[in-house]
């Protein structure tokens, strides 16, 4: 977790922090209307998709996100996934791994594929249970989980949901 929230981190040379990061916008908001706020996933299936569960992954994921801050691929990656998300270019999402600099291997691929591909269909039956239980929902989430072969979008829309994609003017 360290490693990560360096990464994290990082991020604030290109002006981006955390603080002002969807999440909490959202969150301060709900709570200013006195609206409910429901998790999609617990703190415990985060770590479990965040953290290898061997400890030789574990360290080499810690290896690649020290060499990427050295390196400063960590602050180009959050700099172009920042812009990308902002112009809704999500074409340019959809490629991420080949430009993050962050996949050289098979193991690269399979930690990108537990973070959103296997996360998505739980991300889905949670929304899905929210909604079955009479309720407007609104879930935001991560911009990668709109993206990949179980994007989240796709996955809804396969369970009987209308999914649109808004734009907005810049």
């Amino acid at each position: 977790m360290q490693a990560l929230t360096l990464v994290m981190l990082a991020a604030r040379w290109e002006g981006l922090d955390a603080g002002s990061g969807q999440e909490l916008a959202l969150a301060r908001t709900a709570r200013a209307r006195q609206l409910p706020i429901e998790a999609l996933e617990s703190a415990p299936q985060q770590m479990q998709a965040l953290i290898p569960r061997d400890p030789v992954q574990a360290l080499e994921l810690v290896s690649q996100a020290l060499d990427q801050l050295e390196s400063g691929a960590a602050r180009r990656t959050a700099a172009r996934l920042a812009q990308t998300w902002a112009e809704g270019r999500l074409e340019d999402l959809e490629h991420y791994e080949h430009w993050c600099e962050c996949v050289a291997d098979e193991q690269d691929r399979a930690f990108l594929r537990r973070l959103n591909d296997e996360r998505n269909p739980g991300l889905a039956d949670r929304i899905e249970s929210l909604h079955a239980g009479g309720r407007q929902v609104f879930a935001a989430v991560g911009a990668l989980h709109m993206t990949g072969p179980k994007a989240l979008p796709q996955l809804l829309a396969q369970r009987g949901f209308l999914v649109e994609r808004l734009s907005f003017p810049p």
